[in-house]
């Protein structure tokens, strides 16, 4: 419109640029200017239409944008023992939130470390690495966490029963698929269970495979935990999905607990979509068979520096220290793009999906940050680590606890087998 109206007078042989410059003198000096159609503009309402068409197309751009919605807020009077604003917090997808479970506990500072982890951290333990104290443990005498975790205490929620979550899934199966973030939920599990009273009685990596076929991308079952009635609690890498993964997972597992999302960018939304639809629709099918579940988690927030405050990895701007991500800079700049795609996804498919967000949203002091992402000539090389969580028991509390719910609650709606208790 601006180019057809304002900046093609009938003169030829004149320049945009020139023209936008002669259409603002012509402005200023209250002057008509025909265009392309004969008709004669006044500068001012040529100035008019050009701060219009740049201000459309921003504006249009800006809606366009797939990260924006909106985000309704509802303040309440902030907690005396909390450390952050008490607030709920209500997502475009309508997935209610409230942010002031967190509470100060000054007893968590001398919270003991879990001996599973300390166990692993001899240094010919394969698992030492991947699963041990080098890798995800924020105790007092780690000192890589350039932030001090804060003592909060969650008090949402009922507290985690490790008896009773080893009397369900009793001769079970229990895999935990996905990045290096369930690497750390399978951790956290088996050290609530132990926190209960009940170690488990070897954790291994497997040396062969419980399947013939090789998966791609070295995805692998790298973590066994066993227990009495031959019950474990294991885990498969896969980052990215993979239906060869899923498929050799599915007719293996007995219990299903499923993440992807943290390596998807924003601009591979339709694929990630799609691979989350292939996965509702296996798990669907899986949690119909007598004794199956299998549940979808969230993804975990990200505390990344941003310019929109959304955490994300990939639109981090520093590389210095993990920072603070408020619900409404998170939910305000599309943060939760992959929460709600899964939502939408899972409730399409009937298959359970498990809320995170408002557990780890607010607890951008508990990331591993600088952490020793490897060795090199026996030094420990730094590298910013936002994504990853301090494996200390009162941060991981809530999650196992919630597991546990949601777990009891899918084994509720699905068939019996014969096994079940």
């Amino acid at each position: 419109f601006f180019f057809v109206y304002c900046s093609w007078p009938t003169a030829c042989g004149i320049k945009q640029r020139e023209l936008i410059i002669r259409c603002m003198r012509q402005g200023l000096r209250r002057k008509g200017m025909p265009n392309v159609f004969g008709h004669h503009v006044d500068g001012y309402t040529c100035i008019i239409i050009i701060i219009t068409a740049v201000y459309s197309v921003l504006l249009y751009k800006w809606l366009k944008t797939d990260d924006r919605h909106t985000t309704n807020t509802n303040f309440t009077a902030p907690s005396l023992l909390s450390t952050r604003p008490s607030f709920r917090s209500t997502s475009s997808a309508g997935a209610q939130f409230n942010f002031s479970q967190w509470v100060e506990d000054p007893s968590i500072d001398q919270e003991p470390c879990c001996n599973f982890l300390q166990s692993l951290a001899t240094p010919l333990n394969p698992l030492r690495y991947r699963f041990g104290v080098d890798y995800q443990s924020c105790c007092s005498e780690a000192t890589y966490n350039g932030s001090r975790v804060r003592p909060l205490r969650f008090v949402g929620g009922s507290p985690f029963d490790g008896k009773r979550f080893l009397k369900a899934m009793r001769a079970k199966r229990v895999v935990f698929v996905g990045d290096s973030l369930m690497r750390q939920t399978v951790t956290a599990m088996v050290c609530a269970i132990e926190r209960t009273g009940t170690p488990p009685k070897r954790a291994v990596k497997p040396e062969k495979q419980p399947w013939d076929t090789t998966l791609p991308d070295d995805d692998q079952l790298d973590f066994s935990a066993e227990y009495d009635d031959d019950t474990r609690v294991e885990r498969v890498s896969m980052r990215k999905s993979s239906t060869e993964t899923l498929t050799a997972v599915l007719g293996y597992a007995d219990v299903v607990i499923l993440n992807i999302g943290a390596w998807y960018r924003r601009t591979q939304r339709q694929h990630y979509e799609q691979a989350l639809v292939e996965a509702a629709e296996a798990l669907k099918e899986f949690s119909a068979k007598p004794g199956k579940i299998g549940i979808i988690v969230d993804t975990f927030p990200m505390h990344f520096v941003t310019k929109r405050g959304s955490g994300d990895y990939f639109e981090r701007t520093s590389y210095s220290q993990c920072t603070d991500v408020s619900p409404e800079s998170y939910f305000g700049s599309g943060g939760d793009w992959r929460s709600r795609l899964i939502r939408r996804v899972a409730k399409r498919h009937g298959v359970p999906f498990m809320e995170i967000t408002d557990i780890f949203l607010t607890r951008g002091d508990a990331h591993l940050e600088l952490r020793p992402k490897f060795k090199a000539l026996g030094k420990k090389n730094p590298k910013l680590d936002c994504n990853h969580w301090c494996q200390r028991s009162s941060l991981w509390a809530p999650f196992v606890a919630r597991l546990q719910e949601s777990l009891e609650a899918a084994a509720t709606a699905a068939p019996k087998s014969e096994t079940d208790p």
